[in-house]
């Protein structure tokens, strides 16, 4: 069982490595002050012995109706489309091989359906 939870100031993210220097980074040193500001918001991914096997952030965007197969823009006004975009995505090396990725990514697609829900 996984526990999701926002990112805050007590998240323990020290030591956290996935590979990826500018993921470690974005984590131990932006993350939070993005959220704070109102630009992402991040998850964090802890298995039952509360380690952090994982992180994801989520912010809004938009996407140029050129950039899309017509038959998606077909009907649109014209202008830019918003969408969600998985900005960071990253599993500690400790943790992978066990699944965790692909759960994080079915929490990510619930997130985004649930807030369509209310938005759209």
């Amino acid at each position: 069982m996984l526990a999701y939870e926002s990112l805050s100031d007590q998240a323990k993210v020290a030591g956290f490595s996935c590979g990826s220097t500018p993921l470690n980074d974005f984590l131990n040193n932006s993350a939070l002050t993005h959220q704070n500001m109102g630009f992402s918001k991040t998850t964090c991914v802890y298995d039952r012995s509360r380690n952090l096997v994982g992180y994801y952030t989520l912010a809004m965007s938009t996407v140029e109706p050129d950039e899309l197969p017509r038959g998606v823009t077909r009907g649109s006004p014209g202008y830019k489309i918003p969408t969600i975009l998985n900005a960071k995505f990253a599993v500690d090396q400790r943790h992978t091989g066990q699944g965790y990725g692909t759960s994080m990514f079915k929490s990510i697609l619930k997130t985004i359906a649930n807030f369509l829900k209310t938005a759209a």
